[in-house]
């Protein structure tokens, strides 16, 4: 919830549009030395993280692309 209030929601609210991807809300994730500095999504396991909500939906979407399949 942390991360949501300090500016990660904006970028959940994109995501959330997409319907290739699922989106999973979850707790405390024990990254307290992240989610004090900044902003982050967990993306198949990987720790994503960037200093503003643009960046961070950008990471997240390189870290999509990276890990989709083409059939």
């Amino acid at each position: 919830m942390t991360n949501l209030s300090l500016g990660a929601a904006d970028v959940y609210d994109v995501l959330l549009e997409r319907e290739d991807i699922e989106l999973t809300e979850s707790g405390c994730t024990s990254n307290c030395e992240i989610c004090e500095c900044h902003l982050f999504a967990i993306v198949n396991g990987e720790l994503i993280k960037a200093e503003d909500a643009e960046t961070l939906l950008q990471n997240v979407e390189n870290e999509l692309k990276e890990n989709s399949v083409l059939f």
